[in-house]
């Protein structure tokens, strides 16, 4: 698990510290749960990835409606969310192909057009997300 402060947080989401602490507190009430070192809470991507989902929920509805729906959203099951880092999330060589992929784009752009350049793309995103049990 890669930790993300909740400062960096803030800065990523472009909300005070403050406010996304009331947040934390709210989600855990709501029955999310965070990895903590002792008392403290430590952050991970997926966490930031929900406090977003929350700030974007309060343009449509209530902050308790934004928590709900970000909760709901997060697609991640929370026994799933603290097991995620002891466990393989892709092979390498499988990573490679999509990272060569990635790199080639804009060559692939030039020479092959818009079209068939993202359709490549595609295709080994999708191929990398069956290998790692994805949808």
């Amino acid at each position: 698990m890669q930790e993300v402060g909740f400062k960096e947080a803030g800065e990523i989401l472009n909300t005070p510290v403050s406010t996304l602490r009331r947040w934390v507190v709210l989600l855990e009430e709501q029955g999310y749960t965070f990895n903590r070192d002792g008392k403290r809470r430590q952050l991970d991507w997926l966490d930031v990835g929900v406090l977003r989902e929350v700030k974007l929920g309060l343009q449509e509805g209530t902050l308790e409606e934004a928590i709900q729906k970000a909760i709901s959203s997060s697609g991640v099951k929370q026994e799933e969310h603290h097991q995620q880092e002891s466990r393989p999330v892709i092979d390498w060589g499988e990573w490679e192909a999509f990272d060569f992929q990635v790199s080639s784009l804009i060559e692939n752009l030039f020479w092959h057009g818009q079209e068939q350049a993202v359709s490549t793309l595609l295709t080994t995103w999708r191929a990398l997300k069956e290998t790692k049990g994805g949808k």
